[in-house]
């Protein structure tokens, strides 16, 4: 629950961040708190229905901003049968806005 708070006092602040970006992190807690820890193990087959996010474009691009913004370290495996891998982080590495 710590995440999600941080994550939304965050967002509140931070106009690069959109409703694909939320609905993707929200996603990713819920996976987080299902596989118990910060460490997630995803496939954008699984992520984007849970996230509501339809296209490949949308999704590869929210996951990479999330990233770039510091709000998750994202490891893309870039083969289908190895899920990538996410870690949230609680604080953030880039708290410029």
């Amino acid at each position: 629950m710590e995440l999600l708070e941080t994550f939304m006092d965050r967002v509140v602040e931070d106009p690069r961040i959109g409703p694909l970006h939320v609905s993707l992190f929200t996603a990713l807690l819920y996976l987080s708190c299902r596989q118990g820890g910060n460490a997630v193990a995803v496939s954008a087959r699984v992520l984007k229905p849970l996230a509501k996010i339809r296209g490949d474009g949308p999704y590869h691009r929210s996951m990479r901003q999330l990233h770039a913004y510091g709000y998750l370290t994202y490891l893309p495996s870039f083969d289908r049968r190895i899920p990538s891998k996410v870690i949230l982080h609680s604080g953030g590495r880039d708290q410029s806005v």
